[in-house]
């Protein structure tokens, strides 16, 4: 019994809940091997701090703010593989006139951004690639995740689902046990994202701004999902078209849609919309929309 009660009493310990404005100025690193639950009042405050590691759940239901300025780069982790990254409030990381570009990685087994989550990570950098990668079993979002490069080279956003088989794996014509569901708003700045191999399930709309990259590959379902194009943005179409179609917005000059499988494709100005067609179905795959 008392084996027991040592080892709630050590669970309980264990998590850290911010209430009030914590502010951290480390000039070197700084980590967290604990829960983190940071309630509706509380700041959780990073100035100029440039290694920042997270190992366990990590709940967010107010402010997490990370700020740097002139450092040579900025590495923010949150790994914790069986465990969780839920934020349901504010959550930011920019850099500016840094060195390097940021790094920014979270592996856990379930990420959630809920409706009211708003996460923003900025990287503002003199050489290098922004990298910004999400690896999870479950990934769901409902809020607004943006990523935004202002360095010299178009950054990396990468979504990796994990699987029995590891990361991606062949599914065949089973239901995967994995989901990228994206109810939201994803704002994509200069980035190159590619699709994977798993459906991108949700009605939500994912925006290609500044010469961002997008690649879809048509074996895997995200005709629910709406692009919406930015300027000087590039939709890649990977594989064959037997499957599954795409909406595409705000198609402008300027903009390029690549797939080798297209037979033909024609732009109306008066409306913004693109057609696309394919020996089993014909399909209108895009509609102006004001952002």
């Amino acid at each position: 019994m008392w084996k027991i009660w040592i080892f709630l009493l050590l669970k309980i310990i264990s998590a850290l809940t911010i209430n009030n404005e914590v502010i951290t100025t480390s000039k070197s690193q700084a980590s967290q091997s604990q829960d983190i639950i940071i309630s509706p009042q509380g700041k959780y405050v990073f100035m100029q701090t440039p290694t920042i590691t997270f190992s366990r759940n990590f709940e967010n239901q107010g402010t997490f703010s990370v700020s740097t300025e002139q450092l040579q780069k900025l590495s923010l982790k949150f790994q914790y593989t069986s465990g969780k990254f839920l934020n349901k409030g504010t959550f930011t990381a920019i850099t500016s006139d840094m060195a390097q570009a940021t790094e920014f990685l979270i592996k856990v087994n379930q990420f959630t951004n809920e409706d009211n989550g708003y996460m923003k990570i900025e990287s503002g950098s003199r050489s290098g690639t922004q990298n910004s990668l999400i690896e999870a079993s479950s990934l769901k979002n409902k809020g607004i995740i943006i990523i935004k490069n202002q360095g010299v080279n178009r950054g990396t956003f990468q979504i990796n689902l994990k699987t029995t088989s590891g990361i991606g794996g062949s599914w065949g014509s089973t239901k995967p046990a994995v989901e990228f569901s994206n109810a939201g708003t994803i704002e994509l700045y200069f980035q190159n994202f590619k699709q994977g191999n798993w459906p991108i399930v949700g009605g939500g709309c994912i925006y290609l701004e500044n010469k961002s990259l997008l690649e879809l590959d048509t074996n895997n379902a995200a005709n629910l999902q709406t692009f919406v194009f930015g300027e000087q943005s590039t939709i890649v179409i990977n594989n064959s078209v037997k499957n599954f179609s795409f909406k595409f917005m705000n198609f402008a000059p300027g903009n390029i849609i690549q797939s080798k499988y297209l037979l033909r494709f024609s732009y109306r100005s008066d409306t913004g919309i693109v057609e696309y067609f394919h020996p089993e179905r014909y399909h209108i795959s895009n509609q102006n929309q004001n952002k």
